[in-house]
């Protein structure tokens, strides 16, 4: 083959790379940053995560020159300097009608031209600024991973299932729920994993304040990554501690193939949770193989 054809093909496929990735991998790491999630003193069997399917290290310069091509492109896009520059500004938030546990408002902002503009949103009644919540977050999500500290047994990790009204069916979810009133989000994970599932695990790690759905509702959320060690006798029967309304069912699924049970719900007619799915499917082939042709 002429060494000009082999360039020129290297070259292309190196656009197509960046361009791909520059999609998938703030979805993967934003949402399902499960992996990533600042690791606090993680036991031994998390921070190994011999489960997963690894794929070669790819090069610094492969990832640097991802990460620098997108900044490069969106800073001539917005003519960014090195200060941090947002696109709009929050002039106003008008309440229109609030209920119990959540409140339609109009919100009023100007954009990065300077223009006045109106916005309908929702957001939640229950967060509050405290000295334990100084974000003011709403929520935790928990990524709870099974493991054997004395047997060597594949993990596994936790999900729920549940009705949930606005999209009429059941939905396959992280257990998760509201941060109370003088509780830190570590502390609001432990108690929703314990009441959900029953199951008593370790905080190993968090992520950023992470969105959920920001062109309906200003809700904030952590991800809080928990280790439950299966070999202890306080998760050998595991009793759910519900309120009386509360209808879950704990599903546990092996990392190895997580995706495809998802899958086999979805047929089933659950909904699945956006960043579940995208969590399954990044441990899969299709996306490992970008990492490994980034690797060669």
């Amino acid at each position: 083959m002429p060494l000009g054809f082999r360039e020129t093909r290297f070259k292309l496929f190196n656009k197509c790379r960046v361009l791909v990735l520059s999609f998938l991998l703030p979805h993967l790491t934003h949402q399902a940053a499960f992996l990533s999630v600042c690791p606090i003193k993680a036991p031994r069997q998390i921070s190994r995560l011999h489960f997963l399917p690894r794929a070669p290290a790819a090069p610094s310069s492969f990832f640097s020159s991802v990460s620098t091509q997108r900044q490069t492109s969106f800073h001539q896009r917005r003519h960014f300097s090195s200060s941090v520059v947002m696109f709009g500004e929050v002039t106003k938030v008008e309440d229109v009608h609030t209920l119990k546990w959540l409140k339609l408002c109009r919100i009023f902002f100007k954009d990065q031209t300077g223009k006045e503009r109106q916005w309908e949103g929702v957001q939640r009644t229950t967060a509050k600024k405290t000295e334990s919540n100084p974000d003011s977050l709403d929520a935790v999500a928990i990524v709870a991973f099974l493991t054997h500290s004395k047997e060597k047994k594949p993990p596994e990790m936790v999900f729920v299932r549940q009705f949930r009204p606005p999209v009429g069916t059941d939905t396959i979810e992280l257990p998760a729920g509201l941060i109370d009133e003088g509780e830190t989000p570590e502390q609001a994970a432990i108690r929703e994993l314990r009441e959900e599932t029953g199951f008593i695990g370790e905080v190993v790690g968090k992520s950023p304040n992470l969105c959920l759905c920001p062109g309906i509702t200003g809700e904030t959320i952590k991800i809080i990554t928990v280790n439950v060690d299966m070999d202890k006798e306080e998760n050998k029967s595991p009793k759910q501690q519900l309120d009386e309304e509360e209808q879950i069912q704990v599903i546990r699924i092996p990392c190895d193939s997580m995706l495809e049970k998802l899958e086999e719900l979805s047929r089933e007619g659950c909904r699945l949770f956006d960043g579940v799915y995208c969590f399954a499917f990044a441990l899969t082939p299709t996306v490992q193989s970008f990492f490994k042709e980034g690797s060669a």
